[in-house]
């Protein structure tokens, strides 16, 4: 009876023969879990309703392949963790399934991936993608335009990208004078999907470099069926404006911090200015925003910096800021203030120096809990340098016997040794990375 009703549903979408098989298959293990009284988790801790499609309890790493790909097909790449802590590895690095790409992209020049319930804070969840092009052939791609897409519960895609630099709060759809954007960052706060930019002119383009801007989408059942999904994110507003602060900005992160005294989630957003500044901010509620604060001014003055990602683990923020030197600075925001940068990239170094003698130039950051006892977290960090190397670390918050090199008897320690990402993962394409970001929901073929 529950695999007829899994295909009956599955009918109703009018979804692919092939997608239908593999929709099937996720769906009636899902319905079986809900019926064995079974939830689900994600790698972020939080907590998903049953019953919902089961997915595999793990984090990925989806990247940017440097260069110029013709058609795009082949322009992003992810990696899977199947096993928390240091007991096992990265899946093989494969291409992302076609399904996501528009066809003519050629180079992409940022992306972000986040998990947001459906419709409540403890729905299904499923993944919201943006992509920002580089360049495209002349069919309407704009070079920093934002480009959205979502999978679906199932693991289906929407059909098409829905462009989130022009036409959005109800506002006209202007192809020709889009926001255009350097760099994006995703962030899940309650059951809404965060989107924070800085934008970047691209010669035909009005739009001012450095604008740090902010969308959110809220869910809506009858735009999620119809597909009118730009109309479910808010006008980008300028969020230095809003926090009466201004300035020109380079990067920007952003994160769904939980606040204990309302027990509700609250975006967060920390952002590099272009004289080498770290700012942090807190949107309360609709539409108030704190003064944006100088991170340094109290968490150590390990600036200037270049680039920024953040994460969140309950009323936790975690921070990693590549300095200008090609450093790498960590420090966490809990509820009583920030605490002292750390050394990120010579952390592990009384046992493994990081492994490039090149300047770190990006990061990304992501939480994997799964499987651990409550109030435990683990954090991957990935950094990437300028040889086109990608390593990776983990922080745990307990000590770990690492066990990478294999054989070695490292006394436990809260930092994994840095590792070398394009090898654990077999990856022989050539071209190196250059954006990542830490999937907290891995994408489903």
């Amino acid at each position: 009876m529950l695999l007829l009703l899994v295909f009956s549903r599955l009918e109703r979408n009018g979804t692919s023969n092939v997608s239908t098989r593999r929709g099937f298959l996720r769906q009636a293990i899902g319905f079986v879990a809900a019926m064995s009284g079974l939830g689900a988790s994600s790698c972020d801790g939080h907590k998903v309703a049953a019953p919902c499609p089961a997915t595999r309890p793990n984090c990925g790493i989806v990247a940017i392949r440097g260069g110029v790909v013709a058609g795009g097909i082949h322009s992003l790449w992810e990696t899977v963790r199947e096993t928390p802590g240091d007991q096992g590895s990265w899946s093989t690095m494969a291409p992302v399934s076609t399904n996501l790409l528009p066809p003519g992209f050629w180079t992409l020049i940022d992306l972000d991936i986040a998990a947001v319930p459906r419709g409540s804070p403890s729905g299904c969840e499923e993944s919201h993608v943006v992509l920002i092009p580089a360049s495209g052939p002349s069919r309407g791609v704009f070079p920093g335009e934002v480009f959205y897409k979502r999978q679906l519960i199932d693991g289906t895609w929407t059909m098409g990208f829905e462009t989130l630099s022009t036409g959005l709060g109800g506002g006209a759809f202007v192809i020709a004078r889009p926001w255009r954007f350097g760099r994006i960052s995703l962030a899940r706060v309650n059951d809404e999907l965060h989107a924070c930019g800085i934008t970047a002119n691209y010669g035909s383009s009005t739009m001012d470099t450095g604008i740090l801007a902010h969308t959110v989408r809220h869910f809506d059942t009858t735009l999620d069926a119809g597909g009118f999904e730009r109309n479910q994110f808010s006008a980008w507003e300028d969020v230095a404006g809003l926090a009466g602060t201004s300035g020109t900005f380079v990067d920007v992160g952003c994160a769904g911090v939980r606040n204990p005294d309302t027990n509700s989630d609250e975006l967060h957003v920390c952002a590099v200015s272009d004289d080498g500044r770290l700012w942090h901010s807190v949107r309360f509620g609709s539409t108030s925003w704190t003064h944006l604060t100088d991170v340094a001014a109290q968490a150590g003055s390990n600036g200037p910096f270049s680039r920024v990602d953040c994460a969140a683990d309950g009323n936790l923020l975690h921070v990693v800021a590549v300095g200008q030197d090609g450093g790498l600075w960590y420090t966490i925001r809990g509820v009583n203030g920030w605490r002292a940068f750390e050394d990120v990239r010579n952390a592990p170094a009384h046992m493994f120096p990081f492994p490039s003698p090149g300047h770190v130039y990006d990061v990304a950051i992501g939480l994997w809990n799964n499987g651990l006892p409550a109030g435990q977290w683990q954090l991957i960090v990935v950094a990437m340098a300028f040889e086109g190397a990608t390593f990776y670390t983990i922080r745990s918050s307990q000590p770990v016997a690492w066990q990478n090199p294999p054989g070695t008897n490292q006394s436990p320690t809260p930092w994994k040794p840095w590792t070398d990402l394009v090898a654990e993962t077999a990856y022989t394409e050539g071209g190196g990375f250059t954006s990542a970001t830490v999937a907290t929901r891995p994408l489903l073929p």
